[in-house]
């Protein structure tokens, strides 16, 4: 079949050329064609159907199926101009010169291909076509427009870019080949330019799927690349690429003017799309396919065809001009595109020859909230007169060489404010976000999100651009002093700045020098918001040419890079001081005092007296000699004890703007800087002297002092370690704190000192950062945390103390909402949890998780446990500021305590599983004591439920036995509560209070049975099966676990009270074993749990426990002969105390258990009869003193035990 297949294609291709042929020789010369750049004749296209097959044209409408679209020749929309039939394009295509370069270039790529052929070995789509090598895309159109190009990207039609390049360097290894482009007849090439071309990186990311290569021949750089062919998604701008045509590559591309070829086997030039060259002509931008659907598959090409048609001064097609204001190709732009890609192309536009073009294109096909969106809120710029900012500028960046005075004056203006290149691009940069200068900054809402910018325009710029850090500081600056300067110039204009002409000279000075080093941009912004604003450009050019004239007149164009006259030793030496920070604000008045007299420009023009005029500011000379001591101490402790420096202070006053001087970077490496910063700030807030309240410049002084002590005494990941031995009691995980981890312990120690010192001057609660400093006093109010030490738990507690939110301090409130809010959340909230919802309700509808969960070894999900490792105790000390009278506030922010008291109850480790309780008790608290339903309406007890009960199987081996009480004894006592809260237990409530009840009581059980019983057997090394079978075997291995378990069986029968009869054959069985048991007397509180566990049963269960009299009476009887025989041997006073002790608990349970029998066979005929029902007794009567007379009888020594059997009234000590 294949070769009678083969065949008929032979002959069939051998019948198209005897056809051609025939054509060719019966037409004139006028009626021959061009096609691909090569002569053809112009064929009767009714016959090629014979031969060829016809596609049918299906084109995509928007509204199609998301499914892959393969881009073939059957879907142009411009086909009917692809077929050469008018007399016009029926003329030869224009001839292509190549440079003598670009000859040797075509001459190497042509060997290789000959190379190739020869080693016969083919690869690719098929052996059997001819390789076919172009030139493509942008070289082709520069080469028409007769604009030199240094990059050359070459098509391959029957192998990839890699192949081939991996054969070329193969072919150039061999240095015969390599001498043939050396020779004299070519271009003086270096060795460097030629040994170049054996780098090839392959370069897959330019094609999803076929390689790339990237070269360097000859000094060009060249692209190696197969034809292509694209299939698009929806989802994504990046095709699947394959093997294609030379047709088919042409269609792919972005606009028709790049998708032209030149073809280096017959050397001509190849318009495949039919209509490259027309509209090169014509000036016109258009996408060789259906616009709308190029741009569903990767809008970046709008961006694209925007560029080129600004770089060209080309005009954009109508259709794709309608396309690219399609609502969904801009929700494409914005959700496919990457923000880089985005912001690449912005910037190529900007730094084009006409930026101005680029923007009106822009602006005119309503794109600017779509290039330039703001992604945080709904805040949107107004565009409606941003036409007139690149007009306007435009004018200024290309100023016009008439001679009228406006002409003049906008040139003045373009020389001073751009210098060069990167001035125009900046400041072209300040015209395209002048719409956002006028939005105001976004809150930030959490401390989850990135670092606030001031400016919108910054912000907008950073997110959606992704532009560089000098682009974002920029546009942050001509935003935040555009006013300002306006302001300024306005001033001046007026005649309204006071003072001589250098007072003048100096204030403009150190303004300009405010606005830091790149002040021209702000002019810019200031002058076009000016025009945006409805000014007249010629006025506003009139104006700031006078402003800016002035500056220039004054030699200030350049002051923020002035410098002082002399040097930091020389004005130490002139004022007879020691180096200090005070230098800093020295010098910065030096460079006042220098604009003030221009007419000095070097030192040895000032005289002495005029160095001596700048004066250290007050304070400062007596905290160098503070300085000096703290140094001196710290080098001698090696940064300990620093709360026991003390230094000699005289009268002098220290003002709080000299303190804020002192202050270093609170990020510094050097542990002994930042301490000796402490030290002096310590010192003078100690030694405090100024009784008149202080003005703005000294509040704000305090607000920044704050500020750095905040960030210094914050505890970070370095204790992260430390903090999960210190909660706890399993002594294998104490570790010991470093010597480095002491020393930051000292350095919080005085940080919250000051905070406390300074408190007395500005307090806390009436400062901006309130929030802030309450969360770092709150840090230190745990004694058990590794970084706080006494002295800090008491100055931060001094502080806190005075903070008493009530409902009379609404603003203290506000302030822990904000710390619960902004400062503990969003903490937390990298935690994931699916029991609740993000309104900390339970979530009925909870996503599977996973059976293992990556994330507890990912720190960053983490980060309350390894970096914000204070978080969980400011949430201990503002959980435990709510009382029941605040009830109504904890029930409006909940939300903000259940997901991290849920984040620590799921954590792996028993340390913060501890915390997570303690948290919880806490929050129930409140709600219990207030007899709130919030439980029940948010569902929350059944997940703190589900939370907690994992947490009762924390047993040995798996969990250390004080570990394990440790977590159990907190797990127990929430769990418990959680209940009571949601169940209104112990309250007047009178809310369903039988079915509250009967709930509580049934899931009581659960716990019983469940968990305390099987605990109980769990952590004894013996499990009993019967009733009757001996408990000698039982060792108890963990005595102290299993009289905890004994103490909450207690507890729970207790709670449960006359239900305890129905779990009597599961309750008995522990109580009975651990009294049996002859060892059990070495851990004496492990018997007087099981005698108290006894005594509880007997009480809640005394209806029924008649039954069980036999179990009791022989439980008590081997204890009370244990103990007895222990209290005979020894000669132990406080032993022989406790044993006597608990031999009383047995005497009181045999008096219960006599009771209670008792109260059985008082009950009346009606019911005793139903007890006789069950076959126990069978109708005898129970005498429980004939069975006590029987135990005696048998062993005299019993007699004690039930010595006090029968009285009525037994004191307290004789129950538990």
């Amino acid at each position: 079949m294949l070769k009678a297949c083969s065949s008929l294609w032979k002959n069939n291709v051998r019948l198209l050329r005897k056809t051609v042929c025939r054509e060719y020789s019966s037409l004139p010369a006028s009626s021959i064609a061009v096609h691909g750049g090569c002569c053809a004749p112009s064929l009767n296209t009714r016959r090629l159907p014979l031969f060829m097959p016809v596609h049918k044209v299906q084109e995509d409408s928007p509204q199609r199926a998301n499914k892959r679209r393969r881009i073939t020749t059957s879907t142009s929309p411009h086909r009917d101009n692809m077929v050469v039939q008018t007399e016009e394009i029926r003329q030869p295509l224009p001839k292509i010169e190549l440079t003598p370069l670009e000859h040797l270039i075509e001459r190497l790529l042509l060997d290789v291909k000959s190379y190739i052929e020869q080693k016969n070995e083919p690869t690719g789509q098929d052996a059997q076509q001819e390789m076919v090598l172009r030139f493509t895309g942008g070289w082709v159109r520069d080469k028409l427009l007769g604009v030199d190009s240094h990059d050359i990207d070459v098509a391959i039609s029957t192998m990839t870019g890699f192949q081939f390049g991996n054969f070329m360097k193969e072919y150039l290894d061999d240095p015969e080949n390599l001498a043939k482009y050396k020779g004299s007849g070519n271009p003086a090439l270096n060795d460097d330019e030629i040994v170049k071309v054996h780098k090839i990186d392959a370069n897959p990311e330019k094609s999803k799927h076929l390689e790339t290569v990237t070269t360097r021949i000859f000094g060009l750089d060249i692209d190696l690349v197969n034809l292509r062919k694209e299939t698009y998604t929806e989802e994504s701008r990046n095709p699947q690429m394959e093997f294609g045509t030379a047709e088919e590559d042409a269609l792919r591309r972005d606009a028709t003017v790049n998708a032209m070829f030149y073809n280096l086997n017959t050397s001509a030039l190849e318009d495949l799309t039919g209509l490259g060259l027309k509209d090169l002509k014509q000036k016109l931008i258009r996408t060789p396919l259906e616009a709308y659907q190029t741009f569903k598959d990767d809008p970046l090409r709008i961006l694209r065809l925007i560029r080129f048609a600004s770089r060209l001064g080309y005009r954009i097609d109508d259709d794709c001009k309608q396309a690219m204001q399609n609502e969904s190709i801009k929700d494409a732009l914005r959700l496919k595109i990457s923000k880089e890609r985005v912001g690449a192309e912005v910037e190529k536009m900007l730094r084009g020859p006409d930026p101005k073009a680029a923007l009106t294109h822009i602006d005119t096909l309503s794109l600017h909230s779509t290039i330039f969106a703001n992604l945080r809120d709904e805040a949107q710029a107004d565009t409606s007169s941003w036409s007139l900012v690149y007009d306007s500028f435009d004018k200024i960046a290309h100023p016009a060489d008439d001679a009228d005075d406006l002409s003049q004056k906008t040139k003045h203006l373009h020389d001073l404010l751009i210098r060069d290149e990167i001035d125009a691009y900046h400041a072209w940069i300040v015209a395209a976000f002048s719409p956002w200068a006028l939005v105001p900054a976004r809150p930030i809402k959490s401390k989850s999100e990135k670092p606030p910018v001031v400016a919108r325009a910054a912000e907008v710029a950073r997110d959606n651009l992704r532009s560089d850090n000098k682009t974002v500081c920029i546009l942050k600056e001509s935003v935040g002093y555009f006013t300002e300067l306006k302001s300024l110039k306005d001033s001046f204009l007026a005649g309204e700045i006071s003072g001589t002409e250098s007072e003048i000279r100096q204030r403009v000075g150190l303004t300009i020098r405010s606005w830091k080093k790149d002040w021209r941009m702000v002019a810019i912004m200031a002058l076009l918001q000016e025009i945006m604003a409805g000014a007249e450009f010629s006025n506003v050019i009139d104006e700031y040419d006078k402003f800016l004239s002035y500056i220039e007149r004054e030699s200030l164009l350049n002051v923020t890079e002035l410098r002082p006259i002399v040097n930091g030793t020389e004005l130490s030496a002139a004022l007879g001081a020691g180096r200090g920070k005070w230098l800093s604000i020295a010098l910065e008045k030096m460079i006042e005092w220098q604009l003030l007299h221009p007419e000095i420009t070097e030192k040895e023009e000032a005289s002495q007296n005029d160095i001596a005029t700048v004066s250290i500011p007050q304070g400062l000379g007596e905290m160098e000699k503070t300085r000096l001591a703290a140094r001196a101490y710290i080098k001698k402790t090696n940064n300990e004890s620093l709360d026991r420096f003390e230094a000699e202070v005289n009268d002098e006053i220290v003002t709080l703007p000299a303190l804020q001087t002192e202050l270093s970077s609170p990020d510094a490496q050097d542990l002994s800087a930042l301490n000796e910063d402490l030290l002096v700030i310590w010192t003078a807030l100690r030694e405090w002297k100024f009784s008149e309240p202080f003005g703005a410049d000294g509040k704000e002084a305090a607000q920044a002092i704050y500020a750095w002590l905040v960030q210094i005494s914050l505890p970070s990941s370095d204790f992260a370690e430390a903090l999960e031995s210190e909660y706890t009691d399993d002594k294998s995980k104490k570790i010991k704190l470093t010597t480095t981890l002491k020393s930051k312990r000292s350095t919080f120690e005085i940080a919250i000192s000051c905070i406390e010192a300074l408190n007395s001057i500005l307090p806390v609660a009436e400062a901006e950062n309130a929030a802030d400093i309450f969360t770092a006093l709150a840090s230190f109010t745990n004694t058990r945390d590794s970084w706080t030490t006494s002295k800090s738990y008491h100055d931060a507690l001094a502080v806190l103390q005075t903070f008493s939110p009530s409902e009379n301090h609404q603003r203290n409130w506000d302030i822990v909402e904000q710390m619960s809010k902004s400062k503990i959340r969003p903490i937390f909230a990298k935690t994931r949890n699916t029991a609740v919802t993000g309104a900390g309700r339970k979530n009925l509808h909870p996503m599977p998780q996973p059976r293992f969960d990556g994330n507890i070894f990912n720190p960053e999900a983490k980060p309350w446990k390894h970096v914000d490792v204070y978080a969980t105790t400011v949430l201990e000390w503002v959980l435990s500021l709510y009382t029941s009278s605040d009830i109504a506030r904890l029930e409006n922010q909940f939300q903000f305590y259940v997901p991290p008291i849920l984040s620590l109850l799921d954590d792996e480790s028993p340390s913060f599983k501890y915390r997570g309780c303690h948290l919880l008790i806490s929050f129930l608290k409140p709600i219990q004591s207030s007899n709130s339903d919030l439980l029940r309406r948010t569902n929350l007890s059944s997940v703190f439920d589900d939370a907690l009960t994992p947490t009762l199987l924390s047993l040995p081996t798996l969990t250390a036995e004080d570990e394990s009480l440790q977590i159990l004894g907190i797990t127990y006592k929430a769990l418990l509560l959680t209940l009571q809260t949601r169940y209104h237990i112990g309250q007047s409530s009178s809310y369903h209070q039988e079915d509250n009840r009967a709930a509580y009581t049934s899931r009581l059980t659960t716990l019983l049975r469940d968990n305390v019983i099987s605990a109980f057997h769990h952590i004894s090394s013996y499990t009993p099966t019967t009733k009757t079978e001996s408990s000698m075997l039982a060792s108890f291995p963990y005595p102290r676990l299993s009289t905890f378990i004994l103490g909450q069986l207690k507890t729970v029968v207790q709670h449960i009270g006359i239900h305890t009869t129905k779990y009597l054959q599961e309750i008995i069985p522990v109580i009975y074993n651990t009294l049996t048991n002859p060892f059990v007397t070495a851990h004496l509180p492990l018997l007087a749990a099981g005698v108290a566990a006894a005594q509880a049963v007997i009480l809640n269960s005394h209806p029924r426990i008649w039954r069980y009299r036999g179990e009791f009476l022989a439980a008590f009887c081997a204890c009370w002969m244990n103990i007895s025989q222990d209290e005979k041997g020894t000669q132990d006073i406080e032993l022989q105390t406790q044993l006597r002790n608990v031999m009383k608990k047995l005497q009181g349970a045999t008096n219960l258990l006599n009771i209670a029998v008792q109260s059985a066979v008082s009950i009346k005929e009606d019911d005793l009869k139903r007890i006789y029902w069950t076959g126990v007794v069978e109708g005898d009567e129970i005498d429980m003193g004939k069975e006590v007379e029987a135990l005696i009888a048998a062993d005299e020594n019993l007699r004690d035990l039930f010595d006090r059997i029968h009285e009525e009234d037994l004191s307290d000590d004789y129950f538990d």
